[in-house]
């Protein structure tokens, strides 16, 4: 199969695909709360997996996703049942290449000063072992008490690595922001070794769907996989509530924009700018209906406007739903 189905025309009628060579040009999905968004992810995962032989890996930071997606389709992994420790790296990874991991992730998405990140970091590998009485007691270390489990848990890294060799999604959903963003910038760092270690050969192999990707906007690695992931044969799935959500570096080398529409008018005039929407789109955006968005491709001049068909599961769930009650 070469294409995903998405949904339908609503000015013809007909099918709308995604080519399965474009998914490695990249797509945003961007939408206010309650649009569609989710829909829209779960019903390409679940194209990706049953129709293709791509894999994914999904970040959920607030659950909506993995609830619209069933165990069959893609495993749904907890963060308890793969934890990762900061203070214990990887096998897979050099003392450097940790290091820069996590001064990444501690000074872009924890907003923390290189110079506290530097004496975090210094600590972490000279100080083993550590109890939690001592972490909480360290002026440095404690900044990171909100995630203390990623100091004290003992890491499962072989089986993480081996996890990400299948169709997962991590539910992050539930946990405390500081542990959220950590664990979700460590996890795209043990993505990155995974996938530059394997080589690619540029054929897509490979989708990273990011829910709420605002959340891991300043990382440094977002904009390497961003930029090196077509060579990989790797492509990234975006999905954000506000056009200034992501750098523009980022939305530079988007090529696919799935966009949602508001009867916000600071949406409407924010996404015109940021996305560089002429006005007979940007306009179009007040008038679309939940579950309706407009498909861009950064190649083709024809805008289509889209109703997103839901995951084939969950219209099936809802059948059910209505015959037992008849």
């Amino acid at each position: 199969v070469n294409s995903i189905p998405i949904g339908i025309d609503l000015e013809t009628g007909w099918p709308v695909l995604i080519p399965v060579e474009n998914l490695t040009k990249h797509i945003l999905v961007l939408g206010p709360t309650g649009r569609g968004k989710s829909t829209f992810l779960a019903t390409l995962i679940e194209g990706i997996t049953s129709l293709t032989g791509v894999k994914i890996l999904g970040i959920d930071f607030k659950g909506d996703l993995v609830s619209m997606l069933e165990d069959s389709t893609v495993e749904i992994a907890d963060p308890r049942e793969y934890p990762i420790n900061i203070i214990e790296k990887p096998e897979y990874f050099g003392v450097v290449d940790w290091g820069l991991a996590l001064s990444d992730v501690l000074a872009n998405v924890l907003g923390l000063k290189q110079e506290t990140v530097v004496k975090i970091v210094s600590k972490v590998f000279s100080r083993k072992g550590m109890d939690t009485r001592s972490i909480l007691l360290d002026k440095d270390l404690s900044v990171l008490s909100p995630a203390i489990e990623l100091l004290t848990e003992t890491p499962r890294y072989e089986d993480l690595m081996k996890l990400l060799n299948k169709d997962v999604i991590f539910n992050i959903g539930g946990y405390g922001t500081a542990f959220q963003n950590i664990y979700g910038g460590l996890l795209l760092h043990i993505f990155k070794k995974l996938i530059f270690t394997s080589g690619g050969s540029g054929e897509v192999s490979r989708v990273l769907v990011i829910d709420e990707a605002w959340r891991v906007r300043s990382l440094n690695i977002l904009q390497e996989l961003i930029k090196e992931g077509r060579s990989r044969g790797v492509g990234l799935v975006l999905a954000t509530q506000n056009p200034s959500d992501l750098p523009r570096e980022v939305i530079e080398n988007i090529h696919l924009l799935m966009v949602f529409g508001s009867i916000n008018e600071g949406y409407r005039r924010e996404a015109q700018k940021m996305l560089s929407l002429p006005n007979s789109i940007a306009s179009k955006l007040a008038y679309l209906d939940v579950g309706e968005a407009i498909l861009i491709n950064a190649l083709d001049p024809h805008p289509v406007v889209v109703r997103i068909k839901a995951p084939e599961h969950l219209v099936e769930k809802v059948n059910r739903s209505i015959q037992k009650r008849f």
